[in-house]
């Protein structure tokens, strides 16, 4: 009788004396793909992904929030704007992007979506640090 125990990924089958080992380790074996087809799943979603901030001056980060009690968001962390829709932070980095064009370079627009860029150079920061400082008064934007 095959059964799954609380904790593992995968079911395990009816284990015959004579096959016990070579049994045991296809189980294992497809516990760790399970696992590791899990943890590539959980990386690669929303939540995982930082954006660098469409605020002029601001060299910090926007993550996507999604507590489970509230609704979620985008927030960034060294400025305290939140943004509460994906069209108003999307319109924030189209703006940051026509303001600075060195910008561009943080975004990459694919399937309809803005996504973040991992591999920026180091010399694109010195061009954020010599941006004007946005003055923000509405922290909350929609």
């Amino acid at each position: 009788m095959s059964h799954k125990q609380k904790g593992q990924l995968t079911k395990d089958g009816e284990r015959h004396k004579h096959l016990r080992k070579y049994l045991k380790r296809i189980f294992w074996k497809g516990e760790r793909k399970a696992e590791k087809g899990m943890l590539f799943q959980e990386s690669n979603s929303e939540s995982e992904l930082s954006w660098k901030t469409p605020i002029s001056g601001c060299e910090g980060y926007v993550s996507f929030i999604d507590n489970g009690e509230d609704e979620p968001f985008y927030g960034c962390g060294e400025t305290g704007v939140i943004w509460r829709t994906k069209d108003a932070f999307y319109r924030d980095i189209e703006s940051i992007i026509s303001i600075s064009p060195h910008r561009k370079h943080f975004y990459e627009f694919k399937n309809g979506e803005w996504m973040p860029v991992d591999d920026v150079s180091e010399d694109i920061d010195d061009l954020i640090e010599a941006e004007d400082e946005e003055t923000i008064t509405n922290y909350e934007r929609c």
